[in-house]
């Protein structure tokens, strides 16, 4: 069974916390329905037994300390905000676990701007990354060490892996149950999120929806953008992943 550690750091995005937890619990119940073994154990890991959000309105109570994590075969770092030095300096007690939990050979994985923390512990030094957009400038002058690679969604790299933007981290976090699945039995769960996500509400749904219906030969994507509020190369990399190919061949 796999260990995984989902940090839960002061600061941290709250969503981005539950997410990775819906995730690897979601694999297990469906693992479990169909009668199989489950393939994570989930553990929230903190520095303290209980951290607060939005000035206390919500709170976490972690399984365990980091003190008490011996070994970790998956650790997730969630996205963290607020100012960003003083978030690192607030939660700089993970950083010696995370560091020797990799050397034990954990894999170690950052969400959104979670990569601020990732960063911070030297291990991405010399090594690429991905992480949100608008936080970008920020990284690169905290971080000159770390090569950022715009517009990527997901860098993995000698057992680190790191996400885009906001939702983005979804595909992170499906490609790390795709992993699995090559030595597990993972494919179910992920299968069944992915459908479980509500297809009729997401925008390659829309999009090939949209040009059945109106039978065009040629895909404008501007009007797509249009009606979905998205941008081109957003419709064109959802557009092409549920029916292979790009809106103009379609």
């Amino acid at each position: 069974m796999k260990q995984v550690a989902i940090l839960v750091p002061q600061d941290a995005v709250l969503r981005s916390i539950v997410d990775a937890h819906t995730m690897f619990t979601g694999v297990n119940a469906f693992l479990k329905a169909a009668g199989k073994s489950p393939l994570y154990n989930i553990q929230l890991v903190g520095i303290t037994d209980q951290i607060k959000f939005h000035t206390s309105l919500f709170s976490i109570q972690t399984d365990a300390l980091v003190t008490e994590v011996n070994q970790a075969d998956l650790i997730i770092i969630p996205a963290i905000g607020g100012d960003f030095a003083t978030t690192l300096e607030n939660n700089k007690a993970f950083v010696p676990w995370i560091v020797q939990q990799y050397e034990q050979g954990a894999e170690v994985t950052s969400l959104c701007t979670g990569a601020f923390l990732l960063a911070y512990t030297g291990l991405l030094n010399g090594k690429e990354c991905s992480c949100h957009w608008n936080s970008a400038g920020l990284f690169r002058e905290m971080f000159p060490e770390v090569t950022l690679v715009d517009g990527r969604i997901v860098t993995e790299q000698q057992r680190l892996y790191s996400s885009g933007g906001a939702t983005s981290y979804w595909n992170l976090l499906l490609h790390l149950v795709e992993k699995t699945r090559r030595t597990g039995d993972g494919h179910n769960g992920r299968q069944n999120l992915r459908l479980r996500n509500r297809p009729e509400k997401s925008i390659s749904f829309c999009h090939v929806q949209w040009a059945k219906e109106t039978r065009r030969r040629t895909y404008q994507a501007s009007a797509g953008v249009y009606r979905t509020q998205s941008n081109r190369a957003h419709i064109g990399r959802r557009f092409v992943g549920p029916i292979r190919y790009w809106p103009p061949s379609f």
